[in-house]
């Protein structure tokens, strides 16, 4: 199915058809639908898979789960407070594989969704205490990604770390840490990802590990 996107169209096929607005339906479970990716690129057990999301879930309505391509899933959920409640409850993952959400309006094709970002949330620790201030939490947290928020709970009843949320492009490598001048000082602070799923620590990216990283046999071919 795949490869029939490679074939080159004839010219009739080309010429294709108007959408009108009579030909569209109106699918108020479109407002309850989320596009699944499982971000992971060994084969996996598709059943195993959905039975595991449902369960981790426990949500009170059904869901509806549809097979878009090998690792893409379209989730129709029972309740709009059921695909709310999965949205902000993530990051979820199978088999320590990550599965990344989004939202659609109907208009768009799943497969040109952009499936590669998804949020976390991130400690940095070994930073002094009177950094530990949302400026400085959006600084590092567009270094480790794209800042979102600063848990100001945790950083008044916590104080071995600085807990950001972020978003990360998973098409690049995780970062491990960075420096913060002060006072004449470098401080050398480091990053813990929370409820992280599979990454391969030669590369640093996510959805294979080092057995399966080509880095490291680009490495071993040498």
């Amino acid at each position: 199915m795949e490869k029939w996107k490679e074939f080159a169209l004839s010219k009739e096929e080309e010429e294709g058809v108007v959408a009108d607005e009579e030909d569209i339906i109106e699918d108020e479970s479109i407002q309850r639908t989320l596009v699944g990716k499982l971000w992971i690129e060994s084969n996996f057990n598709t059943r195993a898979f959905k039975t595991t999301m449902l369960n981790a879930w426990k949500l009170k309505h059904t869901v509806e789960v549809q097979d878009l391509s090998k690792n893409l899933f379209l989730f129709k959920f029972g309740s709009k407070r059921d695909m709310e409640y999965v949205l902000k409850s993530g990051p979820w993952s199978s088999d320590r594989a990550l599965l990344v959400l989004r939202r659609i309006s109907g208009e768009e094709q799943p497969s040109d969704l952009n499936m590669h970002f998804s949020s976390f949330w991130v400690r940095v620790y070994d930073l002094p205490l009177m950094l530990r201030s949302e400026t400085m939490a959006k600084k590092l947290g567009n270094i480790i990604g794209s800042y979102e928020e600063m848990d100001v709970k945790e950083a008044h009843q916590n104080d071995r770390f600085l807990r950001i949320k972020v978003t990360l492009n998973l098409k690049e490598p995780l970062k491990r840490g960075t420096f913060v001048s002060f006072k004449d000082k470098k401080i050398r602070v480091h990053f813990k990802y929370e409820r992280l799923p599979t990454f391969c620590f030669v590369c640093g990216r996510m959805g294979h590990e080092i057995k399966d990283c080509e880095v490291v046999e680009d490495l071993n071919g040498e």
